[in-house]
């Protein structure tokens, strides 16, 4: 069995991890170019494959400005069209319903409403998004859309730093609480909203780090503003390479998911991982993975919620809580993952 991975983005631990959990099942995965001109065509031609997989499909639909956006959209319904008739099945993860930023919003939703005709089958990673997914692509009925939980990322990353030397190597305290928004900085994520009620909660040995890439510059140099006055918020605004993902982890009390909107999160499952509790709010795919045992939940409509929820963190064990996730974790194995997406893969082929 021959499957293409279309785009291939290298950055991204999903796809790597996947494609090694398939391979002992006769699964081929070889990476699709990423923007290259006709790169689903490019692809049948030259690995000739059973199944293209799609991911993301906004660098296949949005350009530079409107017009740009339109053509490249018609080249690569043409392109999946071409797949039909070659008897190439389609699937596509469906990651996100929409880019973040909604860039050309209505140009992108009018075309992935398409691809998701065309596909043979869909993916999600959450019964919350499979619905969302049916409703806002307006299907019929969700019988092509299958839900595969992302698996844990426990042994995946190195996990050998300690408490203390994780903290003393980000320049924080041994004591203290220490709470951590980990990840790509974008404006959904909730950043802004996190450092508001932070700046509210007391406590002078109390810490916010932030660490990850920010999506831009206008992003970087507004957080970097926000943050101002507060000596208790310390910012590392850049890429955090695997092998230091555990110094993050290690230094932190609890992580914080104030998300505005959410389809699927790896930072979830990564703090279950190393065995942290969770502040998040009451969104699908959060409320499916993380229960009240192994985190504080708020009400995603309530102003004062993740405030009220940082400030419950400081009053609760918080080990506890970290261990009853390491426990949960387990149950997410990316070989489970590989298994259903191998099953997915083998109904299409019958």
């Amino acid at each position: 069995m021959d499957i293409v991975f279309l785009p291939d983005n290298g950055d991204n631990p999903y796809q790597k991890i996947l494609k090694d959990r398939l391979a002992p099942l006769a699964a081929k995965v070889v990476p699709g170019p990423g923007t290259a001109f006709l790169p689903v065509v490019g692809s049948l031609i030259k690995y000739r494959p059973d199944i293209v997989h799609l991911h993301w499909t906004n660098p296949y639909l949005l350009g530079r400005n409107l017009p740009v956006s339109l053509i490249k959209s018609l080249f690569f319904i043409f392109q999946l069209a071409c797949c039909r008739i070659w008897g190439v099945k389609i699937v596509w993860t469906i990651h996100n319903i929409y880019n973040h930023e909604k860039y050309q919003y209505r140009l992108e939703m009018f075309f992935n409403r398409i691809t998701a005709r065309l596909a043979d089958a869909l993916i999600t990673h959450s019964a919350a998004h499979k619905r969302n997914v049916r409703d806002l692509y307006g299907l019929k009925d969700d019988s092509k859309i299958f839900v595969i939980n992302q698996g844990n990322y426990v042994s995946l990353y190195e996990n050998l730093v300690s408490r203390e030397e994780a903290r003393a190597r980000l320049g924080v305290g041994k004591d203290g609480k220490v709470f951590l928004f980990f990840g790509n900085i974008r404006r959904y994520k909730g950043v802004f909203e996190l450092v508001e009620a932070f700046k509210r909660t007391e406590g002078a040995d109390v810490r916010l780090l932030i660490a990850g890439r920010p999506y831009d510059e206008e992003i970087k140099g507004d957080l970097e503003d926000v943050v101002k006055g507060d000596a208790r918020i310390k910012i590392f605004l850049q890429f955090v390479p695997d092998r230091e993902v555990q110094v993050y982890m290690n230094a932190c009390d609890a992580v914080v998911l104030p998300y505005l909107e959410i389809t699927t999160s790896a930072v979830l499952l990564l703090a279950l991982s190393f065995g942290k509790p969770v502040i998040a709010p009451s969104l699908g795919y959060i409320k499916e993975i993380l229960d009240p045992e192994g985190g504080i939940i708020y009400d995603s409509g309530d102003q004062e919620g993740l405030l009220l929820s940082l400030r419950k963190a400081l009053r609760s064990d918080l080990t506890a809580m970290g261990r009853h996730n390491l426990a949960g974790a387990a149950k997410y194995t990316w070989d489970d993952a590989a298994r259903k997406t191998y099953a997915v893969y083998s109904s299409l082929l019958k």
